[in-house]
């Protein structure tokens, strides 16, 4: 006997709410299976600080009953571990403030350039050895005072900041 026979065979009308509702509750599970009940698992966070107060985090992920998985593992770093270079390897912050100097003289902030664009080109100009502190504070200090030029800092239609030039439109 199909379903759909079975379907037309039965009077719902005349049995008994609970059996509808029982009959109902088989017939929906042979045709949506229930995607939540299975395969369910757990995740886990595990966390350790190191020695130099660094905190390291491990997600670990575990399918019914099976052995705990490792999903990722991040932490933080001390603020020089990308920078391996010797001190004087490293431009130093008037470099850096006289690399930006010069880029507003040759408008290059004519056009709006977020805090990333400006520090990959000063980077590739400067042979990748800038500290990013020291390109933020060349920025700040373009503010206009001290007889240096003003860099306007605002928002682009992405939400992103942006610098540029003030004397262009």
């Amino acid at each position: 006997m199909s379903t759909n026979l079975l379907l037309e065979e039965l009077d719902i009308k005349t049995m008994p709410q609970i059996e509808v509702e029982k009959m109902l509750n088989v017939l929906l599970q042979a045709i949506v299976p229930n995607i939540n009940s299975r395969p369910s698992y757990s995740i886990r966070i595990l966390n350790v600080t190191g020695k130099s107060s660094n905190t390291f985090y491990r997600a670990e992920k575990q399918v019914e009953g099976k052995d705990w998985e490792p999903i990722a593992e991040f932490g933080t770093e001390q603020k020089d571990v990308l920078l391996k270079l010797e001190e004087s390897e490293i431009a130093t912050e008037e470099t850096v403030r006289d690399w930006v100097l010069g880029k507003v003289e040759a408008s290059y902030f004519d056009i709006a350039k977020n805090a990333l664009q400006i520090f990959r080109d000063c980077s590739t100009e400067l042979n990748g050895k800038v500290r990013p502190l020291f390109l933020a504070n060349a920025l700040k200090a373009c503010n206009g005072t001290k007889g240096l030029p003003k860099l306007i800092k605002k928002k682009d239609r992405n939400g992103r900041f942006v610098y540029l030039d003030e004397l262009r439109p």
